[in-house]
């Protein structure tokens, strides 16, 4: 499938996701791992770096900017390993409890990032293969994402860590 046809597909589904309706806020739009100071005692996240890509819009829509580095086994993987994306949703949801809608916006989202990617690089002469099987990939197992984040909604979020 093509780049504009998935954008098409996308902006169809903003409306169905809740994107229009839910609640805003700042959002950091580049919190992965790299970006988070750590606690080594606790072994937490204490703090966060680099706010330069700093944006408004939903919380789910920052998840899925994290996840699209963090969900990943390694940098230049093509596809996202659900393990990965359940327990990061997991850990953000025992923090900060997400809406069952979440599970169907997070995966939405994370095809809107690597639409974002692929035009930043097409922008600067720089397409790149890999970027577009991402971008496909993500399309084509949406539904994968959306059972891996609802399985992490599911979560028991009374229950703390040890």
């Amino acid at each position: 499938m093509s780049a504009p046809a998935i954008a098409r597909s996308f902006h169809e589904n903003l409306a169905r996701v809740g994107y229009y309706e839910a609640p805003w806020g700042v959002l950091h739009g580049d919190c992965t791992s790299a970006n988070m100071l750590m606690d080594d005692h606790e072994r937490e996240v204490v703090a966060m770096i680099d706010f330069e890509l700093a944006h408004l819009g939903p919380p789910e829509a920052d998840i899925s900017f994290a996840l699209w580095v963090n969900g990943r086994t390694e940098q230049p993987a093509v596809k996202l390993d659900a393990d990965r994306v359940r327990a990061f949703v997991t850990g953000y949801h025992r923090v900060r409890p997400l809406p069952a809608s979440a599970a169907r916006a997070i995966p939405l989202y994370l095809i809107g990032r690597g639409l974002q990617m692929h035009v930043r690089l097409e922008r600067v002469g720089r397409a790149d293969d890999v970027q577009m099987q991402r971008l496909q990939w993500l399309h084509m197992h949406r539904a994968l994402l959306e059972e891996a984040v609802a399985s992490a909604l599911q979560a028991d979020i009374s229950s703390s860590t040890d």
